[in-house]
C-alpha cells in the first residue's frame, strides 16, 4: 500500500476504482482485495488517496464457536512521518449475538485516518468465506473540480466529514443538499408541494372540533396527503419551513360563528379564520401560516361552529375546501 500521486480535489471519501472485496477461488478464511486506489478523509476537510498496488490476499481470523461477528476491511493511513503506514487490512469485531461492526478508527491505531471498504460477516463455526458474507459499504469517490456531484441516497450516506458549503446530491429526495459548517440544507430544486381538497360536502357538528377530511388531490409532489388513511393530515417528508393556506366555504346560516385553525400533530394549534354567520351568502374562512415542520410532523385544518345543529363544508361554492402547502426553506 503506498500514497497514489493523484490531481485534483476530492469531494468525499470512498472508492475510487477498484478494491472490490470477493472470496477466493477456494473458499477459505479469507478475502481477495484486488489492486485499486481509494480516497481517505483525514478529519479535516482533506482527503488521502491511498492505491493498492497489487492484488492481495488478506487473513480472516478464525471463527467463534458459539457466536457470529462482523470484521471490516479498512483502509487506513497511520502518520508516523517517516514511518507512516499506508495499507488495507482486516479489523475483527466482537463475536455476538447481534453483532455490530468494529468502531473505526480501531483500537490498535486510534490516530488512524481509515476508510471501511467491505464488512465480512463471519459465522459462529465459520470455516470459509464466500461473496454472500462479503458487503459493501465506501461509496464512489468524485472529484469536486469535475462538475458532478456525489450521489447519496440516505442520510447515513452523507461524507462523514464535509466541508462548508459542500453539495451533495440526494436520488431520494431528487434535490440537492448543502453542508453549512454545522447540518445539511435542502437546495431546494424540487420542493415539496400540494393541493389537496374534497368532492363533497362535510357535515361539522355543532360545538366539536373538527378536522376537515381530504378526499382528492389535485397535486401532492412527495406524497405527503393520503386519500384512504388518516386523511386529514398532509404528512412532510421534508423537513424545512412551509406555508400552508386554506380556504373553507360554509353553507348559510343565521347563528353563531365559524372557524378553522392550523393544527400539528394534534397538539399544537396556530390561529386562523373567524366569521360571523349570515343567512343570505356562503361564509368563507381561509388563513395562511408560515409553519415549520419536522420529517414525520403532520398538519391539520380544525373547525368549529356553533350554529345549533350540524352544517356544511360546502363543495360546491367555487373549487371548495382546498389546502395548499408549499416548502419555502430548510
Amino acid at each position: 500500500m503506498r500514497a497514489a500521486i493523484l490531481g485534483g480535489i476530492w469531494a468525499n471519501a470512498g472508492i475510487v476504482r477498484g478494491l472490490v472485496v470477493v472470496q477466493i477461488p477456494t473458499p477459505a478464511m479469507k478475502v481477495r482485495v484486488p489492486a485499486g486506489i481509494c480516497v481517505v478523509s483525514d478529519g479535516q476537510n482533506g482527503y488521502i488517496p491511498l492505491e493498492l498496488a497489487a492484488q492481495t490476499d488478506l487473513d480472516i481470523g478464525a471463527s467463534s464457536p458459539t457466536l457470529p461477528r462482523i470484521d471490516s476491511v479498512i483502509a487506513e493511513f497511520v502518520d508516523n512521518g517517516g514511518s507512516s503506514l499506508y495499507r488495507i487490512r482486516v479489523v475483527a469485531g466482537t463475536p455476538n449475538a447481534s453483532p455490530v461492526q468494529p468502531t473505526l478508527p480501531y483500537a490498535d491505531q486510534p490516530t488512524g485516518k481509515t476508510l471501511r471498504l467491505y464488512n465480512v460477516a463471519v459465522a459462529a463455526l465459520a470455516t470459509t468465506i464466500v461473496d454472500a458474507n462479503i458487503s459493501k459499504q465506501a461509496s464512489l469517490a468524485y472529484l469536486a473540480s469535475s462538475g458532478r456531484l456525489q450521489n447519496v441516497s440516505s442520510d447515513g450516506g452523507r461524507p462523514s466529514s464535509p466541508a462548508t458549503s459542500e453539495t451533495i446530491w440526494r436520488t431520494d429526495k431528487t434535490d440537492t443538499e448543502i453542508y453549512t459548517g454545522s447540518t445539511w440544507v435542502l437546495g431546494g430544486l424540487n420542493p415539496p408541494y400540494a393541493q389537496i381538497g374534497r368532492s363533497t360536502d362535510q357535515s361539522i357538528p355543532n360545538s366539536t372540533l373538527t378536522a376537515v377530511l381530504w378526499t382528492t388531490e389535485v397535486s401532492d409532489s412527495h406524497a405527503g396527503h393520503s386519500t384512504v388513511t388518516n386523511t386529514s393530515r398532509y404528512t412532510a417528508t421534508v423537513a424545512g419551513l412551509y406555508e400552508v393556506s386554506c380556504s373553507l366555504p360554509w353553507d348559510p346560516n343565521a347563528t353563531g360563528v365559524r372557524e378553522m385553525f392550523f393544527r400539528i400533530n394534534n397538539t399544537t394549534s396556530y390561529a386562523g379564520d373567524r366569521s360571523q354567520a349570515s343567512t343570505v351568502a356562503t361564509i368563507m374562512t381561509a388563513a395562511s401560516r408560515l409553519l415549520r415542520l419536522a420529517v414525520n410532523d403532520y398538519v391539520e385544518i380544525v373547525t368549529w361552529q356553533n350554529s345549533g345543529g350540524a352544517l356544511n363544508i360546502s363543495s360546491s361554492y367555487l373549487t371548495g375546501p382546498i389546502m395548499d402547502v408549499v416548502w419555502l426553506r430548510s
